[in-house]
């Protein structure tokens, strides 16, 4: 719930289906995702 601020969701989601980054669509360039991306590629080479 505290990253979805921005965000839209692309199709209709039923009451209770687990919500994944597919399913929305991301605002342009927030620092949040820009952090979770070099988060990824320093601690897991990049497998987000």
């Amino acid at each position: 719930m505290g990253v979805s601020e921005g965000c839209t969701l692309k199709k209709d989601i039923h009451k209770d289906t687990l919500i994944t980054y597919d399913d929305v669509q991301l605002p342009k360039r927030r620092m949040r995702d820009g952090l979770r991306d070099e988060h990824a590629l320093h601690f897991f080479k990049g497998s987000i």
